[in-house]
């Protein structure tokens, strides 16, 4: 059976809570910050996102119309993918395109700028929605041609928009 208190970054030494937030001993803040993030999403989008590689690629700042599955319900919207690893099988994509694209192009250009680091960091702190006014999540993509994102949402039957930026 799995420790969970076992450092999910080191698995050598178990995390604590010093008062103010949960340490590992071991690590550096952030390398824990971030390996306990990352375990504490979907199942499925864990063990995706460990692959090297995508299994297709999308072109960033391009719109992509597609179905999203959730909560056992089916829903059509738009997405933008911002930014991947190029280490893993992880891409950061703005949902409900059309409502960020209302707001006009520069919320989207600057969100562009940023690294996938950069947008890694503001996600683990929960400041991505504070930063930048758009719905944006973490996906990996599968070998189904869908992307399965941190909290288990299905993005499927991914379609270039014809009015594409």
């Amino acid at each position: 059976m799995k420790n969970r208190f076992l450092c999910p970054n080191c698995n050598a030494e178990e995390y604590f809570f010093d008062g103010e937030k949960l340490k590992c001993p071991n690590c550096n803040q952030y390398d824990f910050e971030s390996a306990l993030h990352e375990s504490e999403g979907n199942d499925k989008y864990q063990k995706l996102s460990k692959i090297n590689k995508p299994f297709f690629e999308l072109v960033c700042g391009e719109i992509y119309n597609c179905d999203v599955e959730y909560n056992s319900k089916l829903e059509k919207t738009t997405i933008i993918p911002i930014n991947s690893d190029r280490k893993s099988n992880k891409v950061f994509i703005i949902i409900d395109a059309d409502y960020c694209l209302q707001k006009g192009n520069k919320i989207i250009d600057t969100i562009k700028t940023k690294s996938f680091s950069e947008l890694w960091n503001l996600n683990i702190k929960n400041e991505l929605h504070i930063e930048f006014d758009c719905a944006m999540i973490i996906g990996a993509t599968d070998n189904d041609n869908s992307i399965v994102s941190y909290n288990g949402w299905i993005l499927k039957n991914l379609e270039l928009n014809k009015n594409s930026r």
